[in-house]
């Protein structure tokens, strides 16, 4: 019983570290309040076309009108593309605007997070093979500006993200920005982690 009590202490001593300081912030309380009505639509609000799949949309507003950053697959590679709405309803496709650079071996430069920053609109993604997190901003929805490097990168030997991070969804507390993600660990399991900036 005794080693046991150590034990549990041990445990509990070892949750300090860099863990110790993560907090999360006060709850907003502005913003749109519900109750909400949801209406399902009788068909896709971005078809497939020639495309093999559309899928991951991440939609703000920017610029007077609702942004829709999502991904999509040409059979070779996932590309982010962008569609634009006055109402959240009726879309208009405006083309791709990141996709994989070939050179590293990637085929994904997709499945990401759009958040206004300022007059810019930040897009986080994975990139990569091994997957990581990269950055691309704009200010005008047409020119993306690719930061160099990663955001987020693989967690250390052993850990849950050791292998990949992907997936990334971003969200703004004041001046904090929380990215919570999808981390892969060596024996292929997935499991959610959150990071702050």
């Amino acid at each position: 019983m005794r080693l046991l009590c150590v034990a549990a202490l041990l445990l509990l001593a070892s949750c300090g570290g860099h863990y110790s300081d993560f907090t999360l912030p006060e709850l907003n309380t502005e913003g749109s309040a519900g109750p909400f009505a949801w209406i399902p639509q009788p068909s896709p609000v971005i078809e497939r076309e020639e495309m093999n799949d559309v899928l991951n949309p991440s939609v703000v507003r920017f610029r007077g009108e609702y942004w829709n950053l999502y991904s999509e697959f040409d059979s070779r590679a996932w590309h982010t593309a962008i569609a634009t709405s006055p109402d959240g309803l009726a879309w208009t496709k405006r083309g791709r605007v990141i996709s994989p650079e070939f050179s590293d071996g990637a085929y994904i430069a997709a499945n990401g997070s759009a958040l206004p920053v300022g007059k810019e609109l930040w897009y986080w993604y994975e990139v990569g093979y091994p997957l990581r997190i990269a950055v691309a901003k704009t200010t005008d929805g047409e020119d993306w500006t690719r930061e160099p490097g990663y955001v987020l990168d693989r967690g250390p030997y052993g850990s849950f993200d050791e292998i990949a991070v992907a997936d990334p969804y971003v969200v703004r507390a004041g001046e904090i920005f929380y990215m919570y993600y999808l981390g892969q660990d060596r024996a292929g399991r997935q499991q959610l982690g959150v990071a702050r900036s």
